[in-house]
């Protein structure tokens, strides 16, 4: 342990003696660490003390501690500072009351800028798709059965559209990658990412996935979007942006400002992502809850709530404003969905989806289906993106740009050869009734426009009259409208006894799509350009259900009872998502959301809840993966697995903690603060009063980046020519070139500068801190680093930390640290003196006020008391006066 510049060590104890001290008994501790060791398999033959690892374990377990070193944590614990209390004990109820109405404004400004940003995405990719599609069946239809010159305009659009995207990536952000929601969730959990939230991000991520979209890449716009969400209300709440020049002003700018409400906000702005991509605001606000947020949050739900139906009435506003050429009059709202094929009225889903009872065996199937098809994706994945990272890295910024070119181009000659090379097959006899959609629907997903004389989801490319494409129809039209085919085609069409839904889509064709955009899938996701993974996953789960709700069709058989082929491409299309992320709850109001499948959630939840389970019997979700795969210390919700909360029941805080720590005094030499600064690489440090490591009393602790930024203010500062003298310079002290400074800090009464202190500490408002060698020079220059001037953190440190006994369960601290965002713990063994004690009751509004009723009353009669007692002795001086004179 170091205290200021001096070096203090911990008595190091041998391994035995301190089994012997433990207050369970060497037994105890054996038994203890058994099932510990137990679970990484250690071999009783090399075992020591019943507490070892398998060198391979521990080399795996060092590994990933020299990735987290890499991260730095957030602290969401508020500094109980004298500073702070003494700025929040005098603001004014009107200050109070203007924060809780703009927490319900900014969520409603940031869902409004959702659905603004996610209606001009929209149109991009419209505009994107539209051109590639409808130029390569332009060259086709001109071409007669050539290929060259098709097949040259398929590839040659999907590669220039794939430079813009993979070049945002490469060269403006590679934050921007993949759908973001890894690094949104580490974010959210307490671990910072440098330029995640930036609006350089932001432009690159939303830029990229219209163009990744518009390439043909396997890929959806849900994941980024969630990403971008996160971007703009971080920004909304802040009220400011670096990039764009802007900084809001004035006596409440800097209301939200501060770490604790820029991550609420960012988790608010991920539900209007969501919903704004998918058009479901309630599965939006139970994505953030579920799969963002680290604890649920009331606070957060309902600004979510309120966020998400802002967020997607503005964008079903805007659609249907450019519908009716913004004749607002005739825009008719919540008539179509994000995954719809037809109109709610034209598709009647209240008569389109059932199930009957005996199926819920078949629906488990499909829900173990999906489970092991998501088990196998990301098994396959992470082995890619590890050859990734050793053949490709982040560093090289042109290979990475290479491959995105290359699976962009692989992609388009993969689907164009199986288009090309596919069976015609004669256009359906209801092909009127089947044809039947809902242009809001087009608009509003961005799908290409269909050409006059040609059918929309009949294409018939290379095929003769009155005949089309069984592979291109759903290999040559974007992914998103692939999957509304899937599950809604034929919804028009009464199929009942006679088994047509079961003929729309042969078995081939889905199986052919099935296998090329699962394996195109695992191959494009994590590769350097914005992609997402619901769309994708979605697609390849409402294929597997349908061919599995053909292959039942034909074994029950069509004259006996019909099988509903929509619902087992939704309950596939569930099964899949879930089995691939292991979200539940979310996940079954999203598809149920964006289907209208509403009588399916019974089904839906099944299969989702069975997927989940059969999934983590092999790996975790795609999105935990890629964290633990970037080495960042996320901490999971306690007792999700049974071998982590064995461990941190059995260990205590004790058995891991640092013992070398460095501690300062409350009052230390500057020169002596830049020095420590300087020689460790701490974040936090402990506050102690005593010299001696046995008599150090736990006063408080400070941050590395509050001790900065007073340095870089000149906050605390003050001379002290006492110590001055003691090392041999009282004449330098006594003529310092600092005579402004006090002999002691003080804090200004004035609101206003205490305001502006506190400003100068945040960096959210003041921007970051300068290096520590600029600092130095500085200070040099100036002569502050002269012996008389001192710094005192009395006023600026955490005043109350959390500190645990070393006997403390590890579970306790786990759980401390996940649920009040904690940074780090003090462990110490404090023996405080009991003055009290507090229950639930006590912190009740109620309680408060009668407590502090009577406290109030009880000066007001201290103070009439010592008035009444001061009245006395002025009449008794007074009679004394008088006789005296009398």
């Amino acid at each position: 342990m170091r205290r200021g510049s001096k070096q203090y060590q911990l008595a190091a104890n041998d391994e035995d003696d301190e089994l012997e001290t433990m207050p369970f008994g060497r037994d105890a501790a054996s038994t203890k660490y058994a099932d510990v060791d137990a679970l990484y398999g250690s071999d009783e033959n090399h075992a020591r003390g019943g507490a070892t690892f398998h060198l391979k374990e521990e080399e795996h377990h060092l590994e990933a501690l020299q990735k987290m070193n890499a991260f730095e944590c957030k602290d969401y614990d508020v500094n109980d500072s004298i500073l702070n209390k003494l700025t929040n004990s005098v603001k004014s109820k009107k200050e109070y009351n203007l924060r809780e109405a703009l927490c319900w404004l900014l969520p409603i400004v940031i869902g409004i800028l959702m659905g603004f940003t996610a209606f001009v995405v929209d149109i991009g990719i419209e505009w994107l798709v539209t051109f590639r599609y409808e130029r390569t069946k332009s060259e086709i239809r001109s071409g007669g059965d050539g290929v060259a010159l098709p097949l040259f305009t398929f590839v040659s659009v999907s590669a220039l559209f794939t430079c813009v995207a993979g070049g945002l990536v490469a060269f403006v952000e590679p934050l921007a990658a993949g759908s973001g929601i890894p690094e949104v969730k580490t974010y959210l959990n307490g671990v910072r990412m440098k330029n995640l939230l930036h609006v350089k991000t932001l432009v690159a991520k939303l830029c990229g996935i219209m163009f990744s979209i518009g390439a043909g890449l396997i890929a959806g716009k849900e994941g980024p979007f969630v990403h971008g969400g996160a971007i703009v209300g971080s920004g909304v709440s802040a009220m400011a942006s670096k990039a764009l020049g802007w900084k809001l002003k004035g006596k409440y700018a800097n209301l939200f400002r501060n770490d604790v409400d820029h991550r609420e906000f960012t988790a608010i702005g991920t539900a209007a992502g969501v919903a704004t991509a998918f058009g479901a605001p309630i599965g939006g606000a139970l994505f953030t809850i579920e799969e963002g947020c680290s604890f649920y949050s009331t606070f957060v739900f309902w600004r979510c709530f309120i966020a998400t139906c802002s967020g997607v009435l503005t964008l079903h506003g805007l659609v249907e404003a450019r519908h009716t050429m913004f004749d607002v009059s005739l825009a008719k709202l919540g008539n179509h969905r994000d995954f719809g094929l037809y109109s709610d009225g034209d598709a009647n889903y209240g008569a389109t989806f059932w199930y009957y009872v005996w199926e819920f065996p078949v629906f488990v199937l499909v829900g173990i289906l999906g489970g092991l098809m998501g088990a196998l994706f990301i098994h396959l994945n992470v082995k890619i993106t590890m050859w990734r990272r050793r053949h490709i890295p982040v560093s090289n910024k042109m290979r990475r740009f290479y491959e995105v070119v290359a699976i962009a181009v692989l992609t388009s000659i993969i689907l164009f050869s199986f288009a090309r090379s596919s069976p015609c097959r004669a256009l359906p006899a209801d092909v009127a009734v089947e044809e039947k959609f809902n242009e809001e629907e087009a608009d509003l997903s961005g799908e290409d426009a269909v050409s006059e004389g040609e059918h929309r989801y009949f294409p018939q490319l290379w095929c003769e009259e009155g005949k089309y494409s069984v592979y291109g129809q759903l290999l040559m039209v974007p992914l998103s409208e692939a999957l509304r085919m899937i599950v809604h085609l034929g919804e028009t069409v009464d199929c009942e006894g006679t088994g047509c839904q079961a003929e729309i889509f042969p078995s081939a064709s889905l199986f052919l799509f099935l296998v090329v955009v699962y394996l195109l899938m695992t191959l494009t996701y994590g590769v350097s350009a914005p992609t997402g993974l619901f769309v994708p996953s979605l697609a390849v789960g409402a294929a597997m259900g349908h061919l599995v709700g053909q292959i039942l069709q034909s074994s029950v058989g069509v004259d006996k009872i019909t099988i509903n082929m929509h619902t087992y491409s939704i309950l596939g299309a569930a099964a899949s998502l879930g089995g691939a992320t292991r979200m539940t709850l979310s996940i079954a109001v999203l598809v149920m959301e964006t289907t209208g499948a509403m009588q399916l959630i019974v089904p839906i939840m099944l299969v989702i809840f069975v997927s989940k389970i059969v999934g983590d019997f092999f790996n975790e979700g795609i999105y935990d993966t890629h964290i633990h795969i970037r080495g960042a210390p996320l901490l999971e919700e306690s007792g999700l697995s049974s071998s982590h909360r064995m461990i941190t029941e059995k260990v205590t805080i004790g058995d891991v903690a640092k013992k070398e720590l460095v501690v300062l005094p409350s009052r230390i030499q500057l020169r002596s603060l830049v020095e420590v600064l300087k020689n460790c690489s701490h974040n936090s440090f402990p506050i102690v009063n005593g010299a001696e490591m046995s008599k150090m009393v736990i006063e408080g602790s400070i941050s590395r980046t509050i001790l900065m930024k007073m340095l870089e203010h000149r906050l605390g500062l003050y001379n002290d020519r006492g110590a001055a003298a003691v090392e041999g310079e009282a004449e330098r002290a006594t003529t310092g070139a600092h005579e402004d400074l006090k002999d002691a800090y003080t804090l200004p009464l004035d609101q206003r500068r205490r305001r502006h202190i506190q400003s100068q500490l945040e960096p959210r408002i003041d921007g970051d801190p300068l290096s520590l060698e600029l600092l130095e020079f500085e200070l040099n220059q100036q002569g502050y680093l002269e012996s008389h001037v001192f710094v005192d953190m009395t006023s600026f440190m955490q005043q109350n930390p959390f500190v645990l006994s070393p006997e403390t369960s590890l579970s306790r601290a786990y759980h401390l640290f996940r649920t009040m965002g904690l940074r780090y713990l003090l462990v110490g063994h404090a023996q405080p003196v009991v003055s009290g004690i507090i229950t639930r009751k006590d912190l009740t509004e109620e309680h408060i006020k009668i407590s502090i009723g009577k406290k109030v009353r009880r000066r007001l009669r201290q103070r009439d008391d010592r008035q009444d007692g001061m009245d006395d002795k002025e009449l008794e001086a007074a009679g004394g006066t008088g006789s005296g004179s009398e």
